[in-house]
């Protein structure tokens, strides 16, 4: 890996630029989502600035890699019991039922931790479901909605769906984009 990555820059590129995750305004998008397990965890009191801490440890651990050491990615990629695992899960390895159950506690824990960046809506990928689904939680008047739009696509998966892609207006209006390029107004959002 480590001569492969010397010789195409293109590659060393891509994987040096690459995000845990992209937040604009309100909105983040995220692989898999961050259990509050994960968030309490691995970020602890400091609820602040979690996400800028995430970020650091998460260029940390893909320039060690890139340098053949991989260690530091684990916490990143864990997966949780769910998936036949012993840790909590990370932010590329959450699973749609770990959002959907939430006690009272883990809600409130998570909504904190989203609260305190600003974000009020997370789009995950990953956790393939029937349609294009808003989990919305709900915690001493606050609301965050997790969409999860893994719609199995792949016949791999024996996906019989067509939504490829979520989009949102100047309006904070979500669609989603299916095979044909049509856009479906998504409603719950």
């Amino acid at each position: 890996l480590r001569v492969f990555l010397s010789y195409n820059q293109l590659i060393r590129s891509f994987f040096t630029n690459m995000r845990l995750c992209l937040q604009k305004d309100d909105l983040l998008c995220v692989h898999a989502g961050f259990s509050p397990e994960f968030l309490d965890k691995y970020v602890g009191e400091d609820t602040c600035n979690w996400l800028d801490l995430l970020n650091k440890r998460f260029d940390g651990a893909v320039s060690a890699g890139m340098r053949g050491e991989f260690s530091e990615f684990g916490i990143f990629a864990q997966a949780s019991g769910r998936r036949g695992a012993s840790n909590v899960s990370g932010p590329l390895w959450a699973d749609f039922d770990e959002f959907s159950n939430l006690d009272s506690c883990q809600k409130e824990s998570m909504m904190s931790y989203h609260r305190a960046i600003g974000v009020s809506t997370v789009v995950v990928g990953h956790s393939v479901v029937r349609d294009v689904s808003v989990v919305t939680h709900r915690c001493q008047g606050d609301e965050l909605k997790y969409v999860y739009l893994d719609t199995a696509i792949s016949k791999a998966y024996g996906g019989e769906y067509d939504y490829q892609a979520l989009v949102r207006d100047m309006r904070g209006r979500f669609y989603c984009i299916n095979d044909w390029g049509d856009l479906d107004l998504l409603r719950g959002i």
